[in-house]
């Protein structure tokens, strides 16, 4: 039968993925934009990356939808190409998973909802998006963020971000950044005055 949860579809290697297993899974949008052909779909298993086919609406975020479809390979990796796309109700975001700088260089959290700590180092405009680009003692990441969400810190200030960890690959594979989509519903937290400088390489 169909794989029907996320972590199934996560546990999958390249070989058996490209087989185009069929999936029937259920959980919410994460990640989505107008415009984008994928989205991040999470349940409480896990998240994975989900391909739109052309001319098919896209989920809004904080709704939770059924995803009939099946497997996929990408340079990027495994992920879930999408035949039927069912909106079903809204719903929350998940509680995210904390992580290190290091722990998303290994390629294991693509795809999962987590929180990141580290340093504002700088915010750039770019049409309805900013990426506030973001340091601590393990490495750099991106938090990909929609303008309209407020977000108020100076450079320098001890951040959280929680968002879908992706990680940027070069053309023969190896992962060369990180970036955090954090949709509309990012969580960026300014920690108090006594947040000191170590606590930025444990996880969020």
């Amino acid at each position: 039968g169909p794989l029907r949860r996320i972590e199934q579809v996560r546990a999958l290697n390249r070989q058996q993925a490209e087989r185009g297993r069929s999936v029937d899974l259920y959980g919410g949008a994460v990640w989505s934009m107008p415009g984008v052909d994928f989205f991040y779909l999470h349940d409480m298993s896990g998240g994975v990356r989900v391909r739109r086919l052309d001319g098919m609406s896209y989920p809004p975020l904080q709704r939770s939808v059924r995803v009939i479809g099946r497997t996929r390979v990408t340079p990027e990796g495994v992920e879930v190409e999408a035949d039927q796309v069912i909106d079903v109700d809204a719903m929350g975001h998940p509680k995210p998973h904390g992580i290190t700088v290091e722990q998303a260089r290994t390629g294991s959290e693509d795809g999962q909802w987590v929180g990141i700590r580290g340093f504002l180092r700088e915010m750039i405009s770019e049409g309805d998006w900013r990426w506030i680009h973001v340091t601590s003692p393990d490495g750099e990441f991106v938090a990909h963020l929609q303008s309209p969400v407020p977000f108020v810190a100076t450079p320098g200030s001890l951040i959280r971000v929680h968002g879908v960890c992706e990680s940027v690959r070069d053309e023969a594979g190896r992962i060369t950044g990180i970036v955090g989509r954090a949709g509309d519903a990012v969580r960026c937290a300014v920690p108090t005055a006594g947040a000191t400088r170590a606590a930025s390489s444990t996880p969020a």
